[in-house]
C-alpha cells in the first residue's frame, strides 16, 4: 500500500494511473488526450485502477462502468482498507 499512498500525495503535471500496486504517469501523448489514454490503460491491464488528474480530482475507472466514477481521497483509502494518517 505503499504505492498507494505515494499515487494519493503525489503532485504531477500529468495524470496519474493507479491499478494492479503499480503507478504510471501518462506523458507520452498530448494533454487533452491524457484522460482518455489513462482509462484505457485501467482497462486494458487491469479490472479496476484510479486516475489522479493535475488538479487533484480522482476518478475510478473498472471494465464494469461505461464511464470513470469521481471518488474521493478518502473513498480510495477506504476501498483499499488503508487508514488516513
Amino acid at each position: 500500500m505503499i504505492l498507494l499512498k505515494e499515487f494519493i500525495n503525489s503532485s504531477c503535471k500529468n495524470h496519474l494511473v493507479y491499478y494492479q500496486d503499480k503507478i504510471v504517469e501518462i506523458d507520452y501523448c498530448d494533454f487533452k488526450n491524457q484522460f482518455q489514454i489513462a482509462c484505457f490503460k485501467v482497462r486494458d491491464n487491469s479490472s479496476i485502477g484510479f486516475v489522479k488528474t493535475p488538479k487533484g480530482e480522482y476518478f475510478m475507472v473498472s471494465r464494469q462502468f461505461r464511464s470513470a466514477k469521481k471518488f474521493s481521497e478518502q473513498k480510495i483509502l477506504e476501498f483499499f482498507g488503508v487508514e488516513n494518517d
